[in-house]
């Protein structure tokens, strides 16, 4: 829905969608401005400091957006300094906060901000609105404007893997604090469900699905594929100086021919060309980028499928600045070459660069 050019979007959707988003926002923004006010002093004084931070996600074409909310886990700590468990700093306000999704009220601020408004809204037996039949007229209206691009899909799974589901993960139904017992609040909320679930464009079965079987099928049903765009990125290392900590895969390049003790190539990178003409009169330099391009386009399509926006592949020598570089070009080339997006980085490239001396004639001109 977010428009990149007059042509894609119309005048519609480049100037009067956006205007509408943006005085929508700001009245939603005005109206409930006293109640945000409210809850940013609860959360001051319950949770601390600071009450709203920033909170980043991977949109559309993996392009990093950035949501404004509440707080709602205290800065405890340990003895030693460090910040305790998640599980330890949220407390039930906290919970409160995020199951009313309260908490993404400060994020009517980014909507009157951003020039998009491609939104993904959740309803659950815990934010279901008390009159179903004007929540029903309300999506009803904005389905039939043609300018809206809407598609609701609804979640279900039989009751058997619902009580297994509350049992493994050791919750409390939202109704059981009507005295209800598990498998009687899985009834109620379905029946209460149902006219949300008669709207619905899309309805899937999890009952036989896990976590990342359903994110897959979500996103093909988003992006009209199975896997989002993973973001490869080649990082060359130097071990002396220690392995990068966000690393997927650490590849050892050490064993391999290294130029360092060439007197002519010791000052150069395994970017420039005399550094690429050494490794290619080595077999086994080839070798080695042969199996690991291999082994990484083999197990490509599964890490492409596993709900993940980066893969970050390391590739490590003794001080980054020759053996690690080149292999780190050399795959950046071979899976741009597939039309995969790829990033290279060279992390201790510069830290180990010897600068030559200069001479000088005896006019003063460099030789």
């Amino acid at each position: 829905m977010e428009p990149t050019n007059k042509e894609s979007g119309g005048i519609y959707r480049v100037y009067v969608k956006r205007i509408l988003d943006l005085v929508t926002a700001s009245l939603a923004f005005l109206i409930l401005s006293p109640l945000i006010a409210v809850f940013a002093v609860l959360v001051r004084i319950k949770l601390g400091s600071p009450v709203i931070f920033r909170q980043a996600r991977a949109g559309r074409n993996e392009k990093i957006f950035y949501l404004i909310k509440f707080r709602s886990m205290t800065n405890a700590m340990d003895e030693n300094g460090k910040l305790l468990p998640d599980s330890q700093r949220l407390t039930k306000f906290g919970k409160f906060l995020r199951s009313s999704s309260i908490d993404e009220l400060p994020e009517l601020i980014n909507m009157s901000r951003e020039k998009h408004s491609m939104l993904a809204v959740s309803i659950d037996i815990r934010n279901l609105p008390s009159s179903p039949e004007g929540f029903i007229r309300f999506v009803t209206s904005i389905k039939k404007d043609p300018q809206n691009e809407i598609t609701s899909i609804f979640l279900d799974a039989d009751d058997a893997t619902l009580v297994r589901r509350y049992e493994e993960t050791r919750r409390i139904h939202p109704l059981a604090k009507n005295k209800l017992s598990l498998e009687e609040a899985i009834r109620e909320e379905r029946r209460m469900l149902n006219p949300v679930a008669d709207l619905a464009d899309i309805r899937l079965d999890t009952s036989h699905s896990n976590i990342h079987q359903l994110s897959e099928n979500i996103t093909a049903l988003v992006l009209g594929k199975k896997s989002k765009d993973l973001s490869i990125i080649f990082e060359s290392f130097g071990f002396k100086y220690g392995v990068p900590k966000d690393a997927d895969f650490v590849f050892d390049a050490r064993f391999l021919p290294n130029p360092h003790w060439e007197p002519d190539l010791r000052h150069l990178t395994g970017i420039d060309e005399p550094v690429v003409k050494f490794f290619l009169k080595y077999p086994e330099m080839q070798l080695y980028v042969q199996q690991l391009d291999a082994f990484l386009n083999q197990w490509l399509p599964l890490l492409e499928r596993s709900n993940r926006s980066y893969l970050t592949v390391a590739v490590g020598c003794t001080g980054g600045q020759h053996r690690s570089v080149y292999i780190a070009e050399a795959l950046t080339r071979n899976f741009r070459a597939r039309d995969k997006n790829v990033q290279v980085k060279h992390k201790n490239m510069d830290k180990n660069l010897i600068k030559m001396p200069t001479y000088y004639n005896a006019d003063g001109t460099p030789v």
